[in-house]
């Protein structure tokens, strides 16, 4: 966990469901930005290949 998410936690006292919803959020950007990269260069490779 970030530390802007942890002390944003402590500041609004957020329940310890809505932090589990938070991580889960975080999670899954974390991927999505992941699969995101790869997505790129992938293009970038076929885009090379084809030429």
């Amino acid at each position: 966990m970030s530390e802007k998410r942890r002390s944003y936690d402590k500041e609004f006292k957020l329940s310890a469901v809505k932090q589990e919803e938070l991580r889960k959020k975080d999670r899954e950007i974390a991927r999505l930005k992941m699969e995101r990269d790869i997505l790129k260069k992938a293009i970038s490779y076929f885009a090379k290949v084809k030429d």
